[in-house]
């Protein structure tokens, strides 16, 4: 199977293959691929570190479960971009929380073993203020998606004004 550019996927909806053997890769074929390779990433680094850490030349490393928290923090702020795309700083929102608490989980797992390592208070308190931040500004935005979608139609559904006339009230358009 050949993957290819196809210029005129931005132009229309993808057509059928012209070639049996190409297939038109889109951003959200691109990004649906990503989340596969995240969600393999994470399972395997959550799943199986000391085989992970065996079969490579880095060995066992604490940074696997960083690396696994940002892949799942990750996979969490794509599904919610693709749940409700009209509001995605709310999307964003949602996925940095779950990072921030997950990091901050991670580092206080840590203190418990290593309470006097400086970095990691320093680390679950920046991840305990980022995670209460997320959590204030998501109860202060209404998680309803129609109210983003009424903020959207008010928005597109204003009539233009008709070449050569004047909007209602002889007053020109702002």
């Amino acid at each position: 199977m050949l993957l290819t550019y196809n210029p005129e996927l931005r132009r229309r909806p993808p057509a059928s293959p012209t070639k049996e053997n190409t297939v038109s890769l889109t951003p959200r074929h691109a990004v649906t691929l990503w989340a596969i390779g995240f969600a393999g990433a994470g399972s395997v680094l959550v799943a199986a570190p000391n085989r992970f850490a065996r079969d490579t030349a880095w060995g066992a490393s604490p940074w696997q479960r960083e690396i696994a928290i940002w892949n799942i923090g990750t996979l969490v702020a794509i599904a919610r971009l693709r749940r409700n795309a009209l509001d995605p700083e709310r999307a964003l929102a949602e996925g940095f929380s779950v990072l921030s608490a997950l990091f901050a989980a991670n580092h206080a797992a840590t203190i418990v073993r290593a309470p006097t390592k400086l970095g990691h208070w320093t680390a679950f308190i920046a991840n305990a203020v980022g995670l209460a931040a997320g959590w204030v500004a998501l109860r202060n935005q209404p998680s309803s998606s129609s109210d983003a979608g009424a903020r959207f139609s008010r928005l597109s559904v204003r009539p233009l004004p008709q070449a050569g006339r004047r909007a209602s009230g002889g007053r020109r358009p702002a």
